[in-house]
């Protein structure tokens, strides 16, 4: 999960995701890595702070298709959002 070092995640965070998912769930991430790096741009572009708590919080929120991580944020007040998502990052189960 190189490539996640590559985007600035911290190594603690890879560590704590080895440790909370199982192997598959793990293997599906290193396969959707292009779409992962699309969440997590996308993610820093809105302005989400905590990635690497999101990462550990909810590694399938990343392996979702861009377009529909998009989609979600558009239907809500962005702004509102963002800024519940950056004050408690478990409010993203509110999308």
């Amino acid at each position: 999960m190189n490539f996640l070092l590559e985007l600035g995640i911290k190594q603690e965070t890879i560590d704590s995701i080895i440790t909370k998912y199982d192997e598959a769930i793990i293997t599906n991430f290193k396969i959707e890595e292009d779409n992962v790096e699309e969440v997590i741009n996308f993610l820093r572009e809105i302005g989400i702070v905590d990635i690497d708590n999101l990462l550990i919080f909810d590694l399938s929120i990343f392996t979702k298709k861009i377009d529909y991580v998009k989609e979600c944020f558009e239907i809500k007040n962005l702004n509102e959002v963002v800024k519940l998502i950056n004050e408690d990052i478990t409010n993203i189960t509110r999308i």
